[in-house]
């Protein structure tokens, strides 16, 4: 009890009966109601009766309802590894839920394997021993106050192990501006899953990526001596993309520079002189086929496509 002033100068005290639902509750005579004897739905009225030593004054009330129950918002539900391999842990991880009581929030934990509820499973965590590729596992996620349920939340993921890495070459591995290129997967990924394995590929050229070619091969149209073509090749189960693999090469001259003498190198007037040429090399091996071209005084001479001059056709003074 507390006290206060009153007009005769007495010294005022203060009585408290608590109602519960109208009824008196023996015992519930102080100021404060502990939160133990309180439950939602509930209206209590407390009325509080001045006293000065010699009389009580008039009570003075006052009545609140104890707020019904609030479950727990939504969480959120998130499994983690994002794409568990064969034999790896996965495990449940909530955020988000609140209540808005304040009350402490526990949650319950529903696994489902390829639709199928596991009784046993119903921890935050599965354990590596129960996963297997191919596997659909599913947590489903209860919040509670202790007193509500709230709704559910859940999250998915697929079991499964990646391809390996293949092997990747281009062929011909010296081309030249007149060959295709092509790459070949030398050494194919394998799927420890039994998956079929499907492959991308993506083209660099001079290490720009050429948008929307997307094929193993490249037509000799596109390539040009001196740039350097690469090739990055992905493998796929149907669920998700394997390493990569990376191949390269360098377009090359088709045939080198020759050179080119005239002899004799001085000739005299109506004489004949012939052109040899020698020195080139053919990228793919073969030996090369030279054509000729003359031109007089920086003249073209149209038709005179052959190695040799003939005297006739020489004049003192003339260069060739």
């Amino acid at each position: 009890m507390s006290s206060g002033p009153d007009a005769d100068g007495d010294t005022v005290t203060f009585a408290y009966q608590w109602y519960r639902d109208g009824l008196p509750q023996p015992g519930r005579i102080y100021q404060t109601l502990a939160a133990k004897w309180t439950s939602p739905g509930e209206e209590w009225l407390c009325a509080v009766t001045p006293n000065d030593g010699s009389e009580d004054g008039t009570s003075g009330e006052d009545t609140v309802t104890i707020e019904g129950n609030v479950a727990p918002t939504q969480p959120t539900v998130t499994i983690n590894p994002a794409r568990p391999a064969d034999e790896d842990s996965i495990r449940a991880k909530v955020s988000g839920s609140t209540d808005a009581n304040g009350d402490a929030i526990t949650y319950t934990y529903d696994w489902y394997k390829d639709g199928v509820l596991q009784p046993n499973r119903r921890w935050a965590t599965v354990a590596a021993q129960w996963t297997r590729s191919g596997q659909l596992w599913r947590c489903v996620v209860t919040p509670s106050d202790g007193m509500s349920s709230g709704t559910p939340a859940e999250h998915a993921v697929t079991i499964n192990t990646p391809p390996a890495t293949p092997s990747l070459t281009i062929n011909p591995g010296t081309p030249t501006a007149s060959d295709s290129l092509r790459a070949v997967v030398t050494d194919k990924a394998t799927d420890v899953d039994g998956d079929t394995i499907t492959y991308t590929y993506q083209w660099y050229r001079d290490g720009e990526a050429l948008e929307g070619v997307s094929w193993s091969g490249i037509g000799s149209w596109r390539t040009t001596a001196g740039q350097r073509w690469t090739c990055v090749v992905t493998s796929s189960d149907g669920v998700e993309d394997g390493p990569t693999a990376t191949a390269s090469v360098a377009i090359g001259l088709a045939v080198t520079q020759p050179t080119v003498t005239i002899s004799p190198a001085n000739p005299s007037d109506h004489n004949s002189f012939a052109a040899t040429a020698s020195g080139s090399v053919c990228a793919n091996g073969r030996e090369p086929i030279y054509s000729y071209q003359w031109f007089r005084n920086g003249t073209l001479q149209v038709g005179l496509t052959w190695r040799t001059i003939a005297a006739w056709r020489t004049t003192a003074g003339a260069a060739w």
